[in-house]
């Protein structure tokens, strides 16, 4: 008892010892809860390095398309004009990335008379604010489908859609509410947004601090609250029967290869894999990015034909 009152009183030592102890516990949980938020901050609200391509200056010139995202955010993004009953295919970017990287892409899309379409996430390139790693990126690609289909010099009922990482993953939670998307290629996707934001969080090299990386993805689950009970992607992938899906690795990154691979595993047929090199699209020299764009094509000329199928016979 006698241990226990002096270990209560901070007039005696044991006590400026416990008191004094106690104050460096709190100093160091408020500098760890301190540098994890800056850490998250950093990830969420990605450094934007917008290239300002003027789309009047492309060769094809694109029209420019406004639609709205839920909550009211305002979009645009550039749609390159194909055969005007063709699909539409839509290309999502990845994390720190933006559409004028995708700009080579188009190209031999385009020229299979292919409508393609680009634009940016939100904390990406153009546009402002914040990203959420996954779940409201597949609320926005949702909205432009729903804009897209409203018009009538392409076929709005058939679309495509590659996405690398981010837009990978949203492309995929998109492909399972939406039936017009009738092929999917994603690159280096991983099976649900705290694992993204994990390898983010190391590449920080913040890790090394205890408890950084489980107080930012506590930072992360309070800022997407709303999609706290969203299922991984392992659990839902096996839904997608008729749509076609292609899944790219690259060896450049291989712990979002491990990722892709699992989910290629549990994804039902029609279903292609393609192991590459290198995959950061971005920074991939000339004859690995030709021989990249390929393997999106021929995907998308084998599942998503320019010309409708006819109706089922009667």
């Amino acid at each position: 008892m006698e241990f226990l009152d002096d270990l209560r009183d901070p007039r005696s030592t044991l006590g400026k010892i416990f008191f004094g102890l106690l104050f460096l516990l709190l100093l160091t949980l408020l500098a760890v809860l301190a540098i994890s938020g800056l850490v998250l901050r950093g990830v969420l609200w990605p450094q934007r390095a917008s290239a300002g391509v003027d789309p009047e200056s492309l060769i094809n010139k694109p029209d420019v398309v406004s639609f709205t995202a839920p909550g009211g955010k305002a979009y645009d993004g550039w749609l390159f004009p194909g055969l005007r009953t063709a699909p539409v295919i839509i290309l999502c970017h990845g994390y720190g990335s933006q559409r004028s990287d995708l700009l080579t892409m188009i190209s031999p899309l385009q020229a299979h008379q292919y409508n393609v379409f680009v634009f940016d996430f939100s904390g990406h390139g153009a546009n402002p604010g914040s990203t959420t790693l996954g779940p409201g990126e597949a609320a926005t690609l949702l909205a432009l489908i729903d804009e897209l289909s409203r018009r009538t010099d392409l076929d709005g009922t058939r679309f495509g859609v590659w996405g690398a990482d981010l837009g990978g993953y949203a492309a995929l939670v998109a492909a399972l509410s939406e039936p017009r998307i009738k092929a999917v290629a994603v690159d280096s996707v991983y099976d649900e947004p705290g694992q993204f934001l994990d390898l983010q969080v190391e590449k920080t090299g913040a890790t090394s601090v205890p408890l950084v990386a489980t107080f930012a993805r506590l930072g992360y689950r309070l800022l997407n609250w709303s999609s706290r009970h969203e299922p991984a992607l392992s659990s839902r992938v096996g839904s997608l029967n008729p749509t076609a899906k292609l899944f790219i690795q690259g060896r450049d990154a291989p712990v979002l290869a491990e990722h892709t691979l699992q989910l290629f595993l549990k994804a039902p047929e029609p279903r292609a894999q393609a192991v590459l090199p290198r995959t950061d699209y971005a920074s991939l020299p000339k004859d690995e990015k030709q021989e990249y764009d390929n393997q999106v094509l021929n995907f998308f000329i084998v599942h998503l034909p320019t010309a409708a199928p006819p109706p089922p016979a009667k």
